[in-house]
């Protein structure tokens, strides 16, 4: 194809007035159209994942911490025979949890972890509770 004299000019004077014409790459225009499809990816991406579970029972040391979640949720009350268990469900294969565990007398301990969920049903994830212990320190 063959620019004329008169199309070229018409070109230089968008492109001097800031228009940057769309096809471009690198062009606002451009770059907009790769962040929608980018989420529009991922979006696809999240939908197609099945829902991934896994469990946990959380003791302290000593019994009777009060348990949180990081954003301020109770979760419960360790006791020697009976732990916090929470189960969790997630569409991505990993992430991290934080807990806090408050008890009288002893400074409030925060213990963070990464979760794996790797079992296909909440069933199948409460037959495997992965159980950690936090330790509490004295005041």
């Amino acid at each position: 194809m063959r620019l004329g004299v008169r199309n070229l000019s018409v070109i230089v004077v968008l492109l001097g007035l800031g228009i940057v014409i769309s096809g471009c790459p690198g062009s606002p225009m451009a770059r907009q159209w790769e962040r929608e499809r980018e989420a529009k990816r991922r979006e696809l991406e999240y939908q197609n994942n099945p829902t991934k579970w896994v469990a946990y029972e959380i003791y302290s040391d000593p019994p009777g911490a009060h348990v949180y979640a990081s954003d301020g949720q109770y979760w419960g009350q360790t006791e020697e025979s009976e732990p916090v268990r929470r189960v969790f469900s997630h569409k991505w294969a990993s992430s991290s949890e934080t807990i806090s565990l408050k008890k009288r007398g002893y400074k409030t301990t925060e213990y963070s972890w990464p979760q794996y969920f790797r079992y296909d049903t909440k069933y199948e994830a409460e037959r495997h509770y992965e159980k950690f212990v936090v330790v509490l320190d004295l005041e």
